[in-house]
């Protein structure tokens, strides 16, 4: 981009774009197969020009390019209700409507003219292009694990304690973040005046990935206290450079790597390092001053709370629901791993990483619930989902078990199988309900091979949740 810019005399604003699509791409690409990376490549290029187009709207036209936004942003969320691939399709057209959000309003500004659709076109190219070639030399050398195909979503049973709700989960989310984006807007430029990004930025971050109310206080009291510590952090490095300064751009990557290292420890360290690049990169179009850090921190202030009104009181989605129907799916593909082992065992290894993906998405929720733990001390729901987490998780090493187990005693155990296989659907089944499970065996009795302690320890995780 630093060529092309050179070449055909584009705006600073190529630059920041570039930069925020490619860490986008790369987060979003990361859980993805080649083949959804590439239906993103043919997507991202035609929204990166619209999306382009609304950023010179939010600085000249503030109303329209805000309505265009918040349609644009909630939109896609919207589409996941249409399934896997709508979903799909509705992140790649959210992420170059976020790239331009942060990207400084003094990029935007400095753009280049009849140049800036082509522009914006290649820099979604070149983001998504470079995000699946290192991704590939990844995978090829090793580096990086194949992607485990995500869980298939399974029909609960049309029960009030499962799913009562009216609305689906999607729209309710595309809902609470249109309403979290607009008051955000208005809100920000009435309080903050050119400062309105760091309200409007808050609010998204901390609405978008929506996984219940609880969810949402949780990232953002976790997205105020690191953003207020990066901002003061950033904020007095960046007055160590002039405007201009290509130092600063150094500090905006060793800012978005140490988050990057540290985001799986607490959802802070990247709230922190985001917001101390995002306070670097404005420092270096020149807008600093202990004034800005007052203003940044109250925009952030102003955004979290926001976002956790909305989601708390526009329709809300509780996190226990979230979890129920995460736990509910999870066992559903339990039972298709336990199937597998009875009459397909080719297909045991991909219904194995299937399940952990599902594990995977329950873990999600973890952070959570142990803050709701500690801060409520503790209600017997919270406590419980606890100890079914944990004891879901108990079932990934017998499945592992099961995948390297040898084909004639799988055949062998296959009435032991069948028997477990109904002890998960009736697991499932009181999940729905909110009932006991009834079981059709009140016992198993187990042999001795390597496929019988793995079917014993299965049905030991699931007789010890339902009691």
């Amino acid at each position: 981009m630093l060529a092309l810019r050179q070449a055909f005399g584009l705006g600073d604003s190529v630059l920041v774009l570039s930069v925020a699509l490619s860490m986008t791409l790369s987060r979003t690409n990361a859980g993805r197969s080649l083949r959804q990376q590439l239906v993103g490549l043919l997507i991202v290029p035609v929204v990166a020009v619209a999306a382009f187009a609304v950023g010179f709207l939010l600085v000249e036209v503030p109303i329209v390019g805000s309505a265009l936004f918040v349609v644009a942003v909630s939109g896609a969320v919207w589409l996941r209700r249409f399934g896997p691939l709508a979903s799909r399709i509705g992140t790649f057209i959210a992420l170059p409507f976020i790239a331009v959000l942060i990207t400084p309003a003094p990029a935007v500004s400095s753009g280049g003219g009849v140049f800036i659709p082509w522009a914006a076109a290649v820099v979604a190219v070149i983001a998504a292009g470079w995000s699946i070639v290192l991704r590939l030399v990844a995978l090829r050398t090793g580096f990086l694990a194949p992607v485990a195909p995500p869980p298939t979503p399974v029909r609960a049973p049309s029960t009030r304690r499962l799913a009562p709700r009216r609305l689906a989960p999607s729209t309710r989310m595309a809902i609470q973040l249109a309403a979290a984006l607009t008051a955000a807007f208005l809100v920000g430029h009435l309080l903050l005046g050119q400062h309105w990004p760091w309200v409007v930025i808050t609010a998204y971050v901390v609405t978008s990935g929506n996984r219940g109310r609880g969810d949402v206080a949780y990232k953002g009291v976790m997205r105020t206290i690191g953003a207020v510590v990066g901002t003061a952090a950033a904020t007095l490095l960046s007055g160590l450079f002039a405007p201009g300064d290509g130092a600063a751009v150094i500090w905006v990557f060793v800012a978005l790597g140490i988050g990057l290292f540290l985001r799986g420890i607490n959802y802070a360290f990247w709230a922190a390092s985001v917001t101390a690049a995002l306070a670097l990169l404005y420092g270096y179009f020149g807008e600093g001053g202990e004034q800005l850090l007052l203003n940044r921190i109250v925009g952030v202030l102003i955004g979290g709370v926001i976002a956790v009104a909305c989601a708390w009181f526009i329709l809300p989605i509780r996190t226990g629901d979230v979890l129920r129907r995460r736990m509910f799916d999870s066992l559903a593909v339990l039972s298709e791993v336990l199937t597998a082992a009875r009459t397909e065992p080719e297909r045991l290894e991909s219904e194995a990483a299937r399940f952990g993906a599902s594990l995977a998405a329950i873990d999600q929720l973890v952070p959570t619930l142990r803050a709701a733990d500690v801060i409520l001390r503790l209600r017997r729901v919270e406590r419980r989902h606890g100890h079914v987490v944990t004891a879901l998780k108990g079932c990934a090493a017998p499945i592992e078990l099961l995948a390297d187990a040898d084909r004639d005693e799988l055949a062998e155990a296959s009435k032991r199988i069948g028997q477990v296989v109904r002890r998960v659907g009736a697991l499932r089944r009181a999940l729905a309900t909110g009932t006991e499970p009834v079981w059709a065996e009140e016992s198993i009795a187990f042999g001795d091979t390597v496929v019988d302690a793995a079917l014993r320890d299965i049905d030991r995780v699931i007789v010890g949740w339902a009691t």
